[in-house]
């Protein structure tokens, strides 16, 4: 049950990585934007900077793009965990109910025995009386 445990730990520990990466790459995406409308005005403001401020814009344009997808893609990820998170909470559970289920039928054995040996004391009193009674 410790492995479950360490196990629902690690993806507890990588989804909140997830949404670490995932505030990050937002924050990113808006300074980018941010950047890309400033180049925007800078452009209209200042001819002589036009391809310069072209490539800056087309750069972070693509870098805006890339990021998005990342974004997208540790979303999926951070689903994925949460999903296999899921899993591991209902194996835990599982197996709580199992090992419930296996003290009852191990209290149940114990009384068995129990009864059993308490039989045995019976036949050995009754079996040490008839070897009295023949001697």
């Amino acid at each position: 049950m410790n492995s479950v445990q360490e196990n629902k730990n690690e993806l507890e520990a990588a989804v909140r990585y997830c949404e670490s990466a995932i505030s990050r790459a937002k924050a990113t995406i808006e300074s980018m934007e941010f950047r890309q409308q400033a180049a925007g005005k800078s452009w209209h403001e200042q001819t002589g900077r036009e391809a310069a401020l072209n490539d800056r814009l087309m750069i972070a344009t693509k870098e805006v793009e890339e990021l998005k997808s990342e974004v997208a893609e540790l979303e999926q990820s951070e689903q994925d965990l949460k999903q296999a998170n899921m899993g591991l909470v209902c194996d835990n559970d599982d197996l709580k109910d199992e090992i419930a289920e296996l003290s009852v039928k191990q209290q149940k054995m114990e009384q068995t025995i129990q009864l059993q040996k308490e039989q045995i004391a019976m036949f050995q009193r009754k079996m040490s009386r008839l070897n009295e009674v023949d001697r």
